[in-house]
């Protein structure tokens, strides 16, 4: 699962350019799932530009996504530990759980 989120400096072509960047590397082979942090306001991302964004990556074809969480550079915070498991699940009723940490 990947975690990922972003801060005011950037905007949504830079959001954009680092996400294609990530996703080309060896390990985004590995990845199961996506969770983006809610951004702030002074980004200018738009849940319209996300879903864009994020459908023009081949490597997330078929991936849940998970957009909005409350983590990163907004309030409240919250940290997630690395190296724990997660489930995510999209849909009707979205959810993301820590199985493990």
């Amino acid at each position: 699962m990947l975690f990922l989120e972003d801060d005011f400096e950037s905007h949504p072509a830079t959001f954009a350019r680092d996400l294609a960047s990530l996703l080309q590397t060896p390990e985004a082979a590995g990845i199961r799932g996506l969770v983006i942090g809610r951004f702030q306001e002074a980004s200018r991302m738009t849940r319209e530009l996300l879903a864009l964004i994020v459908a023009k990556q081949p490597v997330l074809v078929g991936l849940p996504v998970l957009a909005n969480a409350d983590f990163g550079h907004t309030s409240p915070i919250f940290t997630f530990p690395i190296g724990g498991e997660a489930e995510v699940s999209v849909g009707d009723s979205s959810a993301l759980r820590i199985t493990r940490h």
